[in-house]
This record gives structure tokens, sequence and C-alpha cells, in this order.
């Protein structure tokens, strides 16, 4: 929990992701999220975008209805 309120200090302090930035953007399209309420989402989860490699890997964990 430390570590993921670190990685959100700053205005734009996302933290580093392995999946690609594009991949990323159109799932958060899909599921309406911003990329800071998903890795609120995920930190729920004891998960982080670092841990996922790639916008399929996070489809196969999350699915792509998880907001409305």
């Amino acid at each position: 929990m430390v570590l993921f309120s670190l990685s959100l200090s700053g205005t734009k302090g996302f933290a580093a992701t392995k999946i690609n930035q594009d991949e990323l953007n159109a799932y958060l399209s899909e599921v309406r999220m911003t990329q800071e309420e998903l890795e609120e989402y995920l930190s729920y989860y004891d998960l982080s975008l670092n841990e996922l490699k790639s916008a399929e890997e996070l489809r196969d964990a999350l699915g792509t209805d998880r907001h409305s």
C-alpha cells in the first residue's frame, strides 16, 4: 500500500507499466476508467500495472466491464 501511495505522488505520478500505452489506453476506454482509477482498483486486489505484461493479460485478469 505504501508503494502504491508513493507511485501516485505528484500530479501525473502513474506507476511505470510494461503494458504498451496505446493498448492500455484502449482498455481504459473499454472499461471507462482513468489510469489512476485502474491503478486504485488493482491495488484493492494487491495487483499493479507493473505486474501485467500486456493489455490482454489485464483483460484476462479483470475482464472488460469493471467500471460502469
